[in-house]
């Protein structure tokens, strides 16, 4: 089996993350009117439909990474772990940064968050 170089290894990893890490955010976009509670919509459904989202996209980051893995040379566990260290990190970002600009006066990024 032919070595795949560090070069493109490195590329393909850092472009899955930026690739799941943009469809997070776009789902998350997606989906806000959903997320936010008024007289249609409770805590539990908007919760259930997050709990989906960050869970798909784990499931999502686990394989894909795992199947770049095995394609770059039996190191899919190595290349599914690295992305989903990635993504909780992402998640963690993106879920903190947008209630601190929400508390602020920038609501509406991600979701509606209530301060």
């Amino acid at each position: 089996m032919a070595t795949v170089p560090a070069w493109l290894r490195a590329l393909v990893a850092t472009g899955l993350a930026a690739v799941l890490i943009a469809s997070y955010v776009l789902a998350l976009r997606l989906t806000m009117d959903e997320t936010r509670l008024d007289a249609t919509t409770t805590a539990n459904d908007r919760d259930r439909l997050l709990a989906i989202i960050h869970g798909a996209t784990l499931l999502v980051a686990a394989v894909a990474g795992f199947l770049a893995g095995r394609w770059a040379g039996r190191s899919g566990l190595a290349y599914a772990l690295l992305l989903l260290a990635v993504m909780i990190v992402a998640m963690l970002v993106v879920q903190l940064g947008s209630f601190e600009l929400a508390c602020r006066g920038h609501n509406d990024l991600v979701r509606h968050w209530q301060c």
